[in-house]
Parts: structure tokens; C-alpha cells; sequence
């Protein structure tokens, strides 16, 4: 069923005033496969980095926020279709309806080995010569010369060497397994699942080596139907990492 902007979200866009009591609540698409970013907590609630930013630059300008679950493949989709008002966490250019902020997550990729197997990663040409896996879609999001390397044929098959996981969790499980050679993965995920790892994983305190082969990060946007609502939303995003309470969002999961 295809969600309406209501009266009062109209008011909000042509620049008036409305009461709290009148604020609208918004549904927001997430891809919960990414803690401490974005992920289901022990009861069940949508919780993380993405999250909290969200809900925040709403509150600012009168909205509620309505979190909905989605796998990373059908991010797009959902907003696309009119499933709910605002997708978070990708990446695309202002076209067809659509309209995307600045960045407001950045993931820091690294690719990372166990100490043992003594591997030199200087580059992205040097994870020709190993196993290693990877997020859902993840060929996509590193740029265009990972892209070329790793994307699926014509016939949907990867090169024999790269290996995609379904979740991030099931990537992790997959490099403690020593079923591959490397991990590549955002720092943050990759620390937050080894920490969870004691009860979770076998070789969970073995050394590891972290080979920065990514040489900047890669960031997200949020894609949204209006245009004006996308521009309030950057304003308040700049307001927030001004008044340093974008920061404190993310110290609060460190």
C-alpha cells in the first residue's frame, strides 16, 4: 500500500510552523544486518548509529520516525515503491523521484588475516591471490575498480576467490571458520562481532593482521521523495556534527 504525505508533513515543507502534537511520523527503511550501525537488540527493537542520526535529525524537525526492517538488496526498493517515506543507508544520485542527502554514515574497510598465515596485502591486486568474504552486494560498494574485479558475470557467478556472505554475521562465522584467508568488513562491525566472538566463535582471540588496502572510506546517504525534506535533513545533519552531537552518537557505541 503506497504511503501519502499527510497535510501537516505539506505545512512542515512549505516552511511553517507546526505543533509537536502535529508532528508526522515518518517510515524509515533500514538494513538491520549491521551492528552497532543498524540492528535488532535483545527485545526485539530496531537500535544503532544509523538509527539514533535519524531519529534525531527528525526530532529536530518535528518528525517521529517508524523503523522498518529490510534486507540491504531491497533498501532502494522501498522507497522506490512507496513501502515507506525515506531509505537509509545508500548510495545513488538525485533522479527519477528520488533525492539523496549528504553522507551521513562512513564505513572504514579494511581487509584483515589471521597473523599466522604471514599474508602481504598492499593492494587491492593482492586479494587476487587469496580467498576472501565479503557482505551481501559488497562489490558494489567499494569503488570502481574493486567493482570491475569482483562483480557477478552474465551469468550471475563471482570470481572463484570471493565469497558472499548472506549476513554479517554469517561473514564473520565464515572467516573464524577458516574457510577463507581474509575478511574484508567495516572496522566498526568487524569489532563489534568480535567482541560478541568469546561465546560465539572459535579462534576469537587469535592475532590478527589489519591491512588498510582501502584508501578512503565509504559513505552512505539517505534517499528521500522530497526534496525539501532532503534539504532540511542535510541542514540539521551539518547542525548536529557542529554541536557535536553527532559525535556523541557515535561514542555512545564505541
Amino acid at each position: 500500500m503506497k504511503l501519502r504525505w499527510s497535510p501537516y508533513l505539506l505545512v512542515l515543507l512549505l516552511g511553517f510552523t507546526i505543533q509537536p502534537a502535529k508532528a508526522t511520523n515518518l517510515h524509515v527503511s533500514f538494513n538491520v544486518d549491521k551492528p552497532p550501525f543498524a540492528f535488532l537488540d535483545a527485545s526485539g527493537k530496531l537500535s544503532g548509529i544509523e538509527v539514533d542520526i535519524i531519529t534525531e535529525v527528525l526530532r529536530r524537525n518535528a518528525h517521529g520516525i517508524t523503523p522498518v526492517a529490510a534486507s540491504k538488496s531491497r533498501l532502494l526498493n522501498t522507497v522506490k515503491q512507496g513501502e515507506v517515506h525515506i531509505a537509509a543507508s545508500v548510495q545513488g544520485k538525485d533522479g527519477q523521484g528520488l533525492f539523496f542527502s549528504d553522507d551521513f554514515v562512513e564505513y572504514r574497510n579494511v581487509a584483515i588475516s589471521r597473523k599466522d598465515d604471514r599474508l602481504q596485502l598492499n593492494s587491492l591486486d593482492d586479494l587476487d591471490h587469496h580467498s576472501f568474504v565479503i557482505w551481501q552486494r559488497g562489490w558494489a560498494d567499494l569503488g570502481a575498480q574493486f567493482a570491475a574485479k569482483y562483480k557477478p558475470d552474465s551469468k550471475g557467478k563471482f570470481p572463484r576467490n570471493y565469497v558472499q556472505a548472506g549476513t554479517q554475521a554469517e561473514q564473520v562465522r565464515i572467516f573464524f571458520a577458516k574457510r577463507v584467508d581474509v575478511i574484508v568488513i567495516d572496522l566498526t562491525i568487524f569489532k563489534w562481532y568480535q567482541a560478541q566472538s568469546a561465546k560465539d566463535f572459535d579462534g576469537q582471540s587469535e592475532s590478527l593482521t589489519y591491512h588498510p588496502i582501502f584508501k578512503s572510506g565509504t559513505g552512505f546517504a539517505v534517499a528521500f521523495t522530497n526534496k525539501a525534506l532532503r534539504d532540511r535533513f542535510n541542514l540539521t545533519l551539518q547542525q548536529m556534527r557542529l554541536d557535536g552531537s553527532y559525535q556523541k552518537i557515535l561514542a555512545k557505541y564505541q
